[in-house]
C-alpha cells in the first residue's frame, strides 16, 4: 500500500473531527453542589443544580412559555416559582435530629452554552437556617433527594468556625 495515501487518509480523518464542548459528566447528567457555611447563629446553604444539555432541552419548554426561544425574566420567575419549591422539598436538613425548614434568600437561573449548540441550565439557590445560640455540640445532617438515580457529580462542602468533625470536605473541588 502506498504510504502517501495512508497519510492523506489520516489527514482527512483529522480534518473531519471538530472539537465539541460538552458537559463534563455527559449530556444526560444533572449535577448537585451544596456549600454549607456554619455561623454562630445560622447556617447558610448555597445549592446549585447543573443540568447538562439533554435535561436542559427537556426543561426548556417549561421555561420558554411563549416559545420564542428567549427566556424572559417573567418566564424565568414563573419557572423558578414552581421548580424551587420542589427542589427545596428534596433537601432534608436536620439539626440535632429535627428536620428544619430552609428559608430561601435568593434564586437564579442561567442558560449557558453547552455542546452540540445546546444550552445547559444552572439553578442557584441560597438558603439560611436559623440555629440560635449554639449548644456545646450540634449535629447537622443533610440529604439531597433531588433527581435520584440521575448521573452527575454531587459535591458537599462545609466551612465555618467551630466545626469539630464532618464527613464532607472543606475544600471546593468543583469551584
Amino acid at each position: 500500500m502506498n504510504l502517501r495515501w495512508i497519510g492523506a487518509l489520516l489527514g482527512i480523518c483529522c480534518l473531519a473531527i471538530t472539537p465539541v464542548v460538552s458537559h463534563p459528566m455527559g449530556n444526560f447528567s444533572i449535577s448537585h453542589y451544596s456549600r454549607f457555611t456554619i455561623g454562630p447563629q445560622s447556617v447558610d446553604l448555597l445549592y446549585m443544580i447543573d443540568m447538562a444539555e439533554i435535561p436542559t432541552f427537556q426543561e426548556k419548554p417549561l421555561v420558554d412559555l411563549n416559545g420564542n426561544g428567549t427566556l424572559e425574566a417573567r418566564e424565568q420567575d414563573a419557572y423558578l416559582a414552581g421548580k424551587v419549591e420542589g427542589l427545596t422539598g428534596g433537601l432534608v436538613v436536620k439539626l440535632n435530629g429535627t428536620r428544619r425548614p430552609l428559608e430561601r434568600i435568593s434564586q437564579q437561573l442561567e442558560l449557558l452554552p453547552g455542546g452540540l449548540n445546546l444550552p445547559t441550565m444552572k439553578i442557584s439557590l441560597r438558603y439560611q437556617l436559623k440555629t440560635g445560640p449554639s449548644q456545646d455540640a450540634n449535629l447537622l445532617e443533610y440529604e439531597d433527594t433531588n433527581f435520584p438515580g440521575r448521573a452527575g457529580w454531587k459535591e458537599i462542602v462545609v466551612v465555618g468556625d467551630g466545626i469539630e468533625e464532618s464527613s464532607a470536605g472543606s475544600i471546593d473541588k468543583s469551584q
